[in-house]
């Protein structure tokens, strides 16, 4: 059993060293691909260009295609430190939606690398109406999941008051039995929110699972980042901080969640 729980231990850490090689080495590689192809002219490095024909990449304006994906090989590590960068600010969301504008990228580049065949058999401009109709028919699925995930998670959440249970409303809603509440507080100051266990938070909001110094892991439905607070404790450690944008909404609910 020892030894199985070693293996497991060890399987973890093999997988986070990993992890953390690809995530961070994978921008430092784009950028000295960029340098190599379009500063150095290793155009071997191209897909696709260094297993053509002779014949083939002699239809190929090489160099301008190589300042292009060079400049790619830029914005595609741009993004992935922008990336890393708010999930360092802990805003993981926004941090994990760049995942989707670097595969929008990558699609740009494969439609926008038609561009630099010196014989072209599309004419008329149909090559960058292409281009645009492939990139829109991408980018609109993921721009209306995008603001529609933010949207979303910015409706004010609701609180509802049933015969035997207190229920939230929205993203990450949840509810709570009138028997689990041990205690409802009204607090002008909350611990320091160390980090999000799993939730949305963008600006001031913050909904879903959050760690609070010396408190643990809590369910957070907050608009502002000022008091008061609402402050529901259940089933010995559990506990629900609920505000809104403004304190008059914020002490209303209180009211009616402590007379309910």
């Amino acid at each position: 059993m020892i030894f199985c729980t070693l293996c497991i231990r060890k399987k973890m850490r093999e997988v986070r060293m990993i992890t953390f090689f690809i995530v961070y080495f994978t921008p430092m590689l784009l950028i000295v691909f960029g340098i190599l192809i379009k500063y150095f002219k290793q155009y071997w490095l191209i897909a696709g260009y260094n297993t053509a024909s002779k014949e083939e990449q002699e239809k190929i304006d090489i160099e301008k295609l190589g300042r292009f994906i060079g400049n790619i090989m830029f914005i595609l590590a741009g993004i992935n430190i922008s990336g890393l960068f708010l999930r360092y600010l802990d805003y993981r969301l926004l941090g994990d939606l760049t995942w989707g504008l670097f595969i929008i990228v990558i699609i740009f580049t494969v439609v926008r690398g038609q561009h630099f065949f010196k014989e072209n058999n599309f004419s008329n401009g149909k090559v960058n109406r292409l281009s645009l109709i492939v990139v829109l028919i991408v980018m609109l699925p993921v721009l209306i999941f995008v603001f529609g995930l933010i949207g979303y998670g910015n409706v004010q959440h609701e609180v509802i008051v049933e015969e035997e249970i207190i229920r939230i409303t929205g993203m990450y809603g949840t509810s709570v039995s009138k028997e689990a509440i041990t205690s409802i507080e009204l607090l002008d100051d909350i611990p320091n929110i160390e980090r999000k266990v799993n939730g949305f938070n963008l600006g001031n909001v913050r909904k879903g699972i959050f760690r609070l110094a010396n408190w643990g892991n809590g369910r957070l439905y907050l608009q502002s980042n000022k008091g008061p607070y609402i402050s529901i404790r259940y089933n010995v450690e559990g506990f629900i901080l609920i505000n809104y944008k403004s304190p008059e909404e914020t002490i209303k609910v209180y009211e009616m969640i402590s007379f309910n």
